[in-house]
């Protein structure tokens, strides 16, 4: 009797030392579980945030180059000049001129040789576009708080030569060349999105 009853025990001590064992796999295979579900939605989130954070650039974009539609025509007055409104390296009001005015009463443009501008302006921590109120345009967009409105600069580029009859100065129909930079936010503030585009305006 002793020996069947030791037998017994034994066995249920097997039995409980497996279903011990077997816990400890599900549990390390919910957690496992757990944390790849958690991991695939801070991805999903990520990659949302980021798809705002474009959308919101690209309005931006777009309200540039509609405003550059409007008043995109280069005249001395706005774009030889230093005062408010005025395209310069100050970036003031969004609209940005690393060069200078040259030729008769300063009709004609070059720009600044890359070597001579080694960060770009959107880039250029001390000039902080992005961050000084007055370098920058912000763009009203629904759902996005005022903090977070993507914002864009303009950047005058001179003029488009090579044309035929073409002549570089303020009375001639050379295109102007912009090039527009628009920072975009999430609606969280957690992602940006930097993006692009060159403009011409016909003269």
């Amino acid at each position: 009797m002793n020996r069947g009853g030791g037998f017994l025990a034994a066995q249920q001590g097997a039995v409980l030392l497996v279903a011990l064992v077997l816990l400890l796999v599900i549990t390390v295979l919910g957690a496992t579980a757990l944390r790849s579900a958690s991991l695939e939605m801070r991805m999903a989130t990520n990659s949302q945030e980021r798809q705002q954070a474009f959308n919101a650039a690209e309005a931006a974009l777009r309200s540039a180059e509609a405003w550059l539609d409007l008043n995109g025509r280069v005249s001395q007055a706005s774009m030889g000049c230093s005062g408010e409104g005025c395209y310069s390296d100050a970036c003031p009001g969004g609209r940005c001129f690393v060069g200078e005015w040259v030729g008769a009463e300063h009709s004609l443009c070059t720009r600044s040789p890359s070597e001579d501008e080694p960060v770009a302006v959107w880039e250029d921590a001390e000039l902080a576009v992005w961050t000084t109120a007055n370098r920058h345009v912000a763009v009203a967009v629904d759902g996005i708080e005022a903090a977070h409105r993507p914002r864009y600069i303009i950047e005058f580029q001179c003029f488009i030569a090579g044309y035929e009859e073409c002549q570089i100065d303020l009375n001639g129909d050379c295109p102007a060349m912009f090039r527009i930079t628009a920072l975009g936010f999430s609606t969280s503030g957690r992602a940006r999105t930097l993006v692009q585009s060159v403009y011409a305006v016909a003269q």
